[in-house]
């Protein structure tokens, strides 16, 4: 059994997550429209060098995840509800919708 929960988080915070998943999204469909291209050199510095950024983007964005998932909402969810099963960060309204555990599941 498990119980959701809504939480407000702070504007910047939610703000840099959307602004990473964008970044990871550019860079990611640079790099495919790279690949998609028969002949492209992909061992050329520019190919490379957007990997990287992308490789680069997509490690922030998962390190802001964490950071939220294990540092911010805990500290916002109410003592009583357990472990976090799931979420998903509206960025729009700056709200987490949480699916947590029953604390007995824990």
């Amino acid at each position: 059994m498990s119980r959701n929960y809504t939480i407000k988080i702070d504007e910047k915070l939610s703000n840099y997550i959307e602004s990473l998943q964008f970044e990871v999204n550019r860079t990611k469909e640079i790099v495919g429209f790279m690949l998609s291209n028969p002949g492209y050199d992909v061992q050329s510095n520019t190919f490379k060098a957007w990997e990287k950024d992308n490789q680069k983007a997509y490690s922030k964005l998962c390190v802001a995840k964490n950071n939220l998932e294990h540092e911010v909402l805990p500290k916002l969810l109410p003592k009583n509800a357990g472990k976090i099963k799931s979420w998903n960060l509206d960025f729009y309204t700056h709200e987490v919708t949480v699916e947590a555990a029953d604390a007995q599941e824990n």
